[in-house]
This record gives C-alpha cells, sequence and structure tokens, in this order.
C-alpha cells in the first residue's frame, strides 16, 4: 500500500458519530472517494445506498467491526484445499491491497478465475463495471451446480 493510501486508511480510523446519519453517509462516501480507484465515484448515489441502508439498519457501526478482528490463524496453507469454482473478482486500481493481491489469491486456489475489474479501487463494483460483475458471478454459480 502507498503512502498515501496508509494515511487515508489511519484516517479513516476516526469513525463517524453512529447515531448520526449524515456523519454516516458522509463517513462512506469519503471513503468511496478515498479508496474507489481510477472510476469516478458516484457520489449522489453513494448517499442515496449507505442513507438507505442506515434507515433500515439498528446498528450500522458493526459494518465496520472487521477492524476489531485479530491476527486469527492463517490461513493461506489451507487456500489449496478449496475444490469448489471460485471467483477472484479484483481491482486494478486498489489503493489497499494492490491487484498483485488478488493475483496472488487466484495462484493459491486451484482452478480459481481471477477476474481484473478495470479501474475499480478497493470496495463494491460501481455500476459500471455491474454488467461484467453479475456476468461472473453467474458463471461461477452454474460451474458450482
Amino acid at each position: 500500500m502507498s503512502g498515501e493510501a496508509s494515511q487515508k486508511l489511519a484516517d479513516r480510523l476516526k469513525l463517524p458519530d453512529w447515531s448520526d446519519r449524515e456523519s454516516v453517509i458522509t463517513y462512506y462516501t469519503e471513503g468511496e472517494r478515498d479508496f474507489g480507484g481510477t472510476i469516478p465515484v458516484d457520489e449522489e448515489w453513494v448517499r442515496d445506498v449507505v442513507g438507505r441502508a442506515w434507515d433500515r439498519s439498528p446498528a450500522m457501526a458493526v459494518a465496520q467491526n472487521h477492524w476489531l478482528l485479530g491476527g486469527g490463524t492463517p490461513a493461506r496453507d489451507r487456500l489449496g484445499e478449496i475444490r469448489v469454482p471460485t471467483l477472484v473478482l479484483h481491482g486494478t486500481d486498489d489503493p489497499l491491497l494492490p491487484y498483485v493481491h488478488g493475483q496472488a489469491l487466484a495462484r493459491e486456489i486451484r482452478g480459481a478465475r481471477l477476474v481484473p475489474l478495470t479501474g475499480m479501487g478497493h470496495g463494491m463494483p460501481p455500476r459500471e463495471l455491474w454488467d461484467i460483475t453479475i456476468e461472473e458471478i453467474l458463471a461461477v454459480s452454474e460451474a458450482g451446480r
């Protein structure tokens, strides 16, 4: 990860006021902007999605609790045990986990299919990439039947 991305990540540890809808929406929108890759972020759409998630969620803060996990048991040595069709979708412009991480993961899982999502950063695929993302997910789902 670049020094700039590392600093932005450190800044993200300053969490929003989870009881304040606008604070949460701003926090997530800024995260998309900071880590979204080279595809322009549709901030209006992100704000709408996060707002709807906040409206239906009794505890938005739990969306961030994966940062609380400890090191756990390393799983890399067990990736070769995976025997189901595996799809690795990875953004080519991910500032947190650069594309080489997706390549390494796909190499460790026998038969995994790596699909580069051009211009995508770290997070959910932007709408511009939904066609390829959905097509790939459906294909791996069919392969698993």
